[in-house]
């Protein structure tokens, strides 16, 4: 009888190794990854140890109760896995969630709790029934516009939304798609690949900055190949079989777990990695610095230029109304020491002075708004409006909590000049 019992017990386990030799058959074997390798070895062990425990003379069942003890355990951790950390929905900018923080004092005009909340449609904003809006907006940029270390309501783009609804009083929603080190090209590219794209009525883009610095540093086609996977959430990675292992919450969470650890950008919920960034930056002072633009300069602004126009069409093809905005920045000449030590902006192997960006920054901004009046899309002089309020930023362009109410009520004032031009309410768009 106890024999049988631990049969019985062992055939789930070696109905396990009969499909994994039934994988390595029918696939070609060096295909296989460490994951599948690892598998492979722990099942053979297991079929191992359980035969010459049999073969020994005693009883294997104390083995068996092991197994399935740890069996149990893989399988309530599964469980919790997939409820705490379900596999995010493809095809959105950024997978719902809330991450709260306290924001750490690294970062002039930013205190207090940070909270940062994605909704079903894969922005950053609040739950809504896009239907039922009576004005749409999607905001699209970098990491100015994600706003990551400014708490949701105090955001620019949340902020606008609420102070917009209340002013209009309508019903007003502005997602925010807007990822850190994105440039015009990824802007566009994430406009035609995002589904829901075509139901706002609006899309607010504040260019330049990541444009700059891209080609700055030489790497605009390198960007473009690696951004296929950072604009939207991907589809799962295509497998040679459908292993179930590899579509394990603990596989995809151990995964992604190594990755975060692996990557040089790592940037914490409290923004405490801005000490080190700024180290780094004052080191690289030891190195080369220029302080005049390269000479590249009006080649790179060509590219941006066509970027521009592209990001323009996508939006009139997806019959939404484009609003540009130019990237104001704290670069430039003569700036105070306490400016000057907050700021982290480098390259790879030259660094260019402040007064140098702000020469880089300001033709970008440039070739912006000559773009803009050749295709006839409204656009805001923001770098204008907020020239020399040094109070308005943690870094160089980031805003804090008063930059972001500056640059709302800036925004808020051109959409109730033009309110009359929005849908009525109830309209789809």
């Amino acid at each position: 009888m106890k024999a049988r019992i631990v049969t019985l017990l062992a055939i789930p386990f070696l109905l396990h190794a009969v499909l994994f030799a039934s994988i390595v058959y029918f696939e070609d074997p060096l295909d296989l990854s460490w994951l599948d390798l690892g598998v492979l070895g722990l099942s053979l062990a297991w079929v191992v140890t359980f035969l010459a425990l049999s073969r020994g003379g005693r009883s294997p069942a104390r083995f068996v109760f092991a197994s399935w003890i740890v069996v149990l355990v893989v399988l309530a951790g599964e469980a919790v896995l997939r409820w705490k950390f379900p596999e995010p929905p493809s095809g959105l900018p950024w997978p719902p969630m809330a991450v709260h923080s306290v924001a750490a004092d690294t970062m002039p005009g930013i205190s207090g709790p940070i909270s940062f909340t994605t909704n079903r449609l894969g922005l950053r904003g609040p739950e809504v029934n896009l239907d039922e809006m009576d004005l749409r907006i999607l905001c699209v940029g970098a990491s100015d516009t994600q706003c990551r270390y400014v708490t949701d309501r105090a955001s620019w783009p949340w902020k606008l939304q609420d102070d917009l609804a209340e002013r209009l009083d309508r019903r007003v929603f502005l997602g925010n798609a807007a990822k850190g080190a994105m440039m015009v090209a990824e802007f566009e590219m994430l406009l035609r690949e995002y589904r829901h794209a075509p139901r706002f009525d609006w899309v607010i883009a504040l260019c330049g900055i990541y444009d700059a610095c891209v080609h700055l540093a030489d790497n605009y086609r390198g960007r473009l190949i690696q951004s296929d996977d950072q604009r939207l959430i991907p589809e799962p990675p295509h497998v040679p079989w459908n292993a179930y292992y590899r579509r394990s919450a603990i596989v995809r969470v151990l995964r992604e777990w190594n990755e975060e650890r692996n990557r040089e950008d790592v940037q914490d919920a409290a923004g405490q990695w801005y000490a080190e960034a700024r180290r780094q930056r004052r080191e690289a002072l030891n190195g080369t610095v220029r302080d005049e633009p390269p000479e590249e300069l009006p080649q790179m602004l060509e590219v941006y230029r066509q970027d521009v126009r592209n990001l323009i069409a996508a939006c009139r093809e997806l019959k939404v109304k484009p609003l540009l905005l130019t990237q104001p920045t704290r670069f430039g000449a003569n700036l105070p020491p306490e400016v000057l030590d907050t700021f982290i902006v480098k390259q790879a192997e030259v660094i260019y002075t402040p007064a140098a960006y702000a020469k880089i920054i300001d033709e970008f901004n440039r070739a912006l708004l000559e773009v803009a009046e050749e295709e006839d899309a409204d656009c805001i002089d923001l770098a204008a409006e907020l020239s020399g309020e040094h109070e308005l930023f943690y870094d160089e362009f980031h805003f804090n909590t008063a930059g972001c109410a500056r640059v709302a009520e800036i925004l808020e004032e051109f959409f109730a000049e033009t309110k009359a031009e929005s849908p009525s309410p109830g309209d789809a768009p």
